[in-house]
């Protein structure tokens, strides 16, 4: 894949995580990027080499921007799943707390986060209440 086309597919992926624009477009693109990346000899190149993290900042910013009306709260469960799906996004990071160790709270609470905000209908309908408990949780 051209380096050009890489640092499109980033890019795709950066504002998706950001939803930076319209929802519909970015998860289009992105999964645009994500097709034609496994369907190319470079498949692990694109996302080894341009992984764009999730961590709680992002999600804090995208659920601050639902509760402020700036995002639609009934587009988050799409959101959530999109990101979830998308493997060049890394959800979470395991912090190095030594003597080999991780703590592995921050993906187990962003893969929580997703998994729940994704499936409405396992959990609950996604509310401004939903988000304001979770913003909580981000901390």
């Amino acid at each position: 894949m051209e380096s050009e086309t890489r640092s499109e597919a980033r890019a795709a992926l950066v504002g998706l995580v950001r939803w930076e624009s319209p929802l519909r477009g970015l998860i289009q693109t992105a999964s645009r990027y994500d097709q034609h990346a496994e369907n190319s000899d470079t498949y692990s190149g694109i996302h080894s080499d341009n992984s764009v993290p999730l961590d709680r900042r992002a999600v804090r910013s995208v659920l601050e921007r639902c509760l402020s009306g700036v995002l639609d709260v009934k587009e988050l469960p799409e959101w959530a799943f999109a990101v979830h799906m998308a493997d060049g996004i890394d959800i979470g990071v395991a912090i190095d707390v030594g003597d080999g160790g991780r703590d592995e709270a921050e993906l187990d609470l962003l893969a929580q986060f997703l998994f729940e905000v994704s499936s409405p209908e396992l959990f609950e309908p996604v509310t401004a209440e939903v988000c304001r408990r979770w913003l909580s949780r981000m901390g």
